[in-house]
C-alpha cells in the first residue's frame, strides 16, 4: 500500500507551512487568545483567501477543494505544529462537517459563508448532565410562528464568543432527552465568558426568526425498527 503524498498533497502542505512559517506570529497568536478577540481575523481570512483551506474538504459546489481525509489530516498537521489557536477543527471539521451531510439551502449557505471565510461556526451539543453522550439532550426546539424559541444550556462551546452561527442540537419533540434531535443555526446568544472562551450559551426562551432546522437526528434502535419495517 503506498502512503506517499500526490504532487497536489504537497504543494498544500508546503503552501500552508510556507504561509504560517512567514505570517504566523506565535506572541500575537497567545495574545489574542487570552486577551484579544480570540484568534487573528487577518490570519482567518488568508486561510480563505490565499490558501483555500476552510474548503479543503468542503463539496466544489460550495466553493470547496472537495478534499477527503488525506487533505483534512495534511491542514491539521501543519496548523498544529505551527500551533495554531484558529478555530479550525470547530469551523471547519464539525460545523461544515455537519452541514454538508444535513444539505439543504440553509445549511449550504452556511458552508459557503464558512469557505469564504465568512464564518465562524461553534458546535453547541455538550449540556451540563449530558457528559460526553451527545444525544443526551434537554434543550428543547419549538415553533413559534415564524420564530424557532429555543429553551436550555449548553457547555463547553469552545469558538461561541466570536462565532457567527450556532449549530445548537435541541429536542423538537418527545419527553424523554433522547428522543431526538435537530440542528439550528442562530446569530445571538447570551453566554457566560471565561478567560479562554465561552463557558456555554444560555438559550433561555431564546426566540430567532433567522433560526432554521435543519436535520434530524434519530437514536440507532429507531432506524433498526425502521429497518426492519422495510423488510
Amino acid at each position: 500500500m503506498d502512503f506517499s503524498l500526490t504532487k497536489e498533497q504537497e504543494l498544500l502542505r508546503d503552501s500552508i507551512a510556507k504561509f504560517l512559517a512567514s505570517r504566523y506570529d506565535l506572541a500575537e497568536s497567545r495574545k489574542a487568545a487570552t486577551i484579544g478577540a480570540g484568534h487573528q481575523p487577518h490570519i482567518w481570512r488568508g486561510f480563505a483567501e490565499e490558501l483555500g483551506i476552510l474548503g479543503a474538504t468542503v463539496p466544489e459546489q460550495f466553493g470547496g477543494l472537495d478534499g477527503g481525509p488525506v487533505e483534512l489530516m495534511i491542514v491539521a498537521e501543519q496548523l498544529g505544529y505551527a500551533l495554531v489557536v484558529e478555530p479550525y477543527v470547530d469551523t471547519v471539521v464539525l460545523g461544515a462537517g455537519l452541514l454538508a451531510r444535513t444539505g439543504g439551502a440553509r445549511a449550504e449557505a452556511v458552508l459557503e459563508d464558512i469557505v469564504a471565510g465568512e464564518a465562524v461556526v461553534a458546535f453547541a451539543a455538550t449540556e451540563p448532565t449530558s457528559g460526553n453522550v451527545l444525544n443526551d439532550v434537554s434543550t428543547t426546539a419549538r415553533r413559534d410562528g415564524d420564530s424557532w424559541v429555543l429553551d436550555g444550556e449548553k457547555i463547553v462551546v469552545g469558538s461561541a464568543p466570536w462565532a457567527q452561527k450556532l449549530l445548537v442540537t435541541a429536542r423538537t419533540s418527545g419527553g424523554a432527552p433522547r428522543h431526538r434531535r435537530r440542528l439550528a443555526v442562530p446569530r445571538r446568544f447570551r453566554r457566560r465568558e471565561s478567560a479562554r472562551g465561552c463557558r456555554g450559551p444560555q438559550l433561555p426562551d431564546h426566540r430567532r426568526p433567522s433560526c432554521r432546522r435543519l436535520g434530524v437526528h434519530r437514536p440507532a434502535s429507531a432506524r433498526r425498527r425502521a429497518a426492519r419495517r422495510r423488510g
